[in-house]
């Protein structure tokens, strides 16, 4: 019997082969990931990098919600009624609207604004609602009004039309004065007659003026 390589290691013919197939199978892995290995990564460095880029470029772009939006902190609008007077409204911040740029909704607003028959007249609130072509000011959330005669007014809302310098709520409002205090559903502080008009539900407590003392 001849002595072979391959029935010395107790190996047949076929064993053999599929041995040495599978090495070549393994050695053209090994070379095919050596060359390939170098692009696959060059691809993923490039890839990351573009996708910080438009990450980036978009972390720079308005969002799709507040798109249109104009943001104020501290605005500031001042005109004048139509007697040529003077006033100033004022807020924390602002948000116009993007439908309507002429309206924009303040937070903290505060109005100053001088009258002929209440001197100056100081009108705050938590939320409001000013229009740049009607000059019409709404307020709302504890709304508070002072005139420079000691007259102090509280409602949950208030309308002030500053053409007119003409304030007014409606739902329901306490006053308090020199005179006294009042209570009512309805007021309005008309600057053209110099009258404050109280409505429904009107209970008032009066007290001796301080000038009969």
């Amino acid at each position: 019997m001849t002595d072979t390589p391959a029935l010395r290691h107790g190996r047949d013919p076929e064993t053999t082969r599929r041995l040495i197939a599978g090495l070549r199978r393994r050695s053209l892995v090994v070379h095919f990931w050596r060359g390939a290995l170098p692009a696959v990564i060059g691809v993923a460095v490039v890839g990351l990098g573009a996708w910080a880029g438009i990450r980036t470029f978009a972390e720079m772009q308005p969002s799709q919600q507040a798109a249109g939006d104009i943001r104020m902190v501290g605005p500031e609008f001042h005109g004048r009624d139509k007697n040529g007077r003077a006033y100033t409204v004022t807020a924390q911040s602002a948000v116009r609207d993007p439908a309507h740029p002429e309206r924009a909704t303040l937070a903290e607003p505060h109005l100053v604004m001088d009258t002929l028959a209440h001197g100056k007249v100081v009108v705050v609130a938590h939320n409001g609602l000013y229009d740049e072509t009607s000059k019409v000011l709404n307020l709302s959330g504890a709304v508070t009004a002072d005139t420079e005669k000691g007259e102090h007014f509280t409602s949950a809302t208030a309308r002030v039309d500053t053409l007119a310098s003409h304030v007014e709520g409606h739902d329901g409002m306490q006053a308090s004065s020199t005179l006294g205090q009042t209570q009512a559903t309805s007021y309005a502080i008309d600057d053209k007659d110099g009258r404050v008009l109280l409505t429904g539900n009107v209970h008032t407590h009066l007290v001796p003026h301080a000038g009969a003392k």
